[in-house]
């Protein structure tokens, strides 16, 4: 077997782990604002770094060759201390997946590709697994099990006993934990990568991409973006932006200030006696907050039928970066903007 079709195979098994990976925040995303959830986990291979193994397929079982293990699909842990709303929790994670993958800010995973393990807080007890389908019960044979559907979209699963080390990996792979917010990015789990000689090369959480050098974690001056913070006068102006205009989730706030979650990372506002001079964009020193978006044509027509106001009316370039922009406005004279890559950038 050439070895183009060795690496090809390995680069399409990392990358399946990597969008279920990028799946699972967005589905943490979509529950957090359920007060029953009190925990989010990733387990299962998805939480690990990948390992070497002789596959089911066909031609590669015969030869013998080891690839990366295959990820079938996402297993979450979900800790709840009410399941009434169970049917809600499963549209909003479907929802959630169809919505990201629509605006180009998520990978085609589909819900039926969800497997969600129920936790009772506390104890860890299992307590049976959320149900894929859209109708309880749906009058599919599985909905003929003993104790299925006793709760409402609560699966039970014919003879499934969990095993002792089904939440191994959940202390370091808990995405986000009621009273405390998000605690990481599911794409912060340690990684397998492949390198030129065809050698396992591991990046654990924090360390950077493609290869390049940084500090490791363990490094006492190793630096890592904590969060994002930005002022403005008039936080319910601000509330409404960042939530309903940007789409950011809202995870917490107080009299003063608000925190949302943007990529794994808390991005808050706090409230300020006087706003900025928007007018001054680009002419004073600043630092601005960039969003990256698919389409940055699509994105900009989608705000200003929100009342965005654009400063730049077309995307400008920037050639040495290989990506197009354009600053709006925002609450309290804050300046913001979207980004689009160039294709291989």
């Amino acid at each position: 077997m050439r070895r183009s079709k060795i690496d090809e195979q390995n680069r399409y098994l990392l990358k399946q782990q990597r969008d279920f990976r990028i799946a699972a925040d967005v589905v943490a995303k979509a529950w957090i604002p359920f007060e029953e959830v009190q925990a989010i986990a990733v387990i299962g291979s998805v939480a690990k770094a990948l390992w070497k193994e002789v596959p089911r397929f066909t031609e590669f079982r015969r030869a013998g060759i080891e690839v990366w293990h295959e990820c079938h699909d996402l297993d979450l842990a979900l800790w709840l201390d009410s399941q009434s709303r169970l049917r809600d929790l499963r549209k909003a994670a479907a929802q959630a997946l169809r919505r990201a993958f629509e605006t180009g800010v998520g990978p085609s995973v589909a819900d039926n590709q969800l497997d969600v393990f129920l936790f009772e807080p506390a104890t860890d007890r299992y307590v049976g697994r959320l149900c894929r389908f859209n109708a309880c019960p749906k009058g599919h044979r599985d909905c003929d099990t003993p104790g299925c559907g006793e709760i409402p979209f609560n699966k039970r699963i014919p003879d499934f006993e969990p095993h002792a080390d089904l939440l191994a990996t959940a202390a370091d792979a808990t995405l986000y934990r009621r009273g405390e917010g998000l605690l990481r990015s599911a794409l912060d789990l340690p990684t397998a990568a492949e390198g030129a000689d065809g050698q396992a090369l591991q990046n654990f959480p924090g360390s950077p991409a493609r290869g390049l050098s940084a500090p490791q974690p363990s490094d006492p001056f190793a630096l890592k973006l904590g969060m994002i913070m930005v002022l403005a006068p008039d936080l319910a102006e601000a509330e409404t932006f960042y939530r309903d205009i940007l789409g950011l989730v809202l995870i917490g706030k107080g009299a003063d200030y608000l925190v949302f979650e943007l990529d794994g990372r808390e991005f808050r506002v706090f409230q300020c006696a006087q706003a900025a001079d928007a007018r001054k964009h680009a002419a004073s020193a600043a630092t601005i907050c960039v969003f990256e978006v698919a389409s940055i044509e699509a994105e900009m027509s989608r705000m200003r039928t929100l009342g965005v106001t654009f400063i730049h009316q077309t995307p400008a370039q920037n050639i040495d970066g290989g990506f197009r922009y354009a600053a709006f406005r925002a609450p309290g004279g804050n300046v913001h903007e979207i980004m689009e890559r160039r294709a291989g950038r």
